[in-house]
């Protein structure tokens, strides 16, 4: 499967704190190499984004990225804390 990062990605990202984004990139690239690697801790969640099924990815243990499955790619639309996650999902 492709993987895109949106614009609104992009936006989250880049108020993250560089220690944060560090781990992002290094969890994007697990994730690409290998989206069932055990510690991204992927699932599928019950919210819908545009009609689509979305998925969750863990970046730390306070920091998780959504995405959502459009045919053969994943969709990356959101990046933040768990507190936000829990507040916007």
């Amino acid at each position: 499967m492709r993987n895109v990062r949106r614009a609104e990605w992009h936006a989250h990202f880049d108020r993250l704190p560089q220690h944060i984004r560090a781990l992002a990139e290094k969890s994007f690239t697990r994730f690409c190499n290998n989206a069932g690697h055990p510690s991204l801790r992927v699932r599928k969640m019950r919210s819908r984004h545009r009609g689509h099924e979305c998925i969750e990815a863990t970046i730390s243990m306070d920091y998780r990225a959504v995405a959502y499955i459009d045919g053969s790619t994943y969709v990356w639309f959101w990046i933040g804390t768990h507190n936000a996650f829990d507040s916007r999902f």
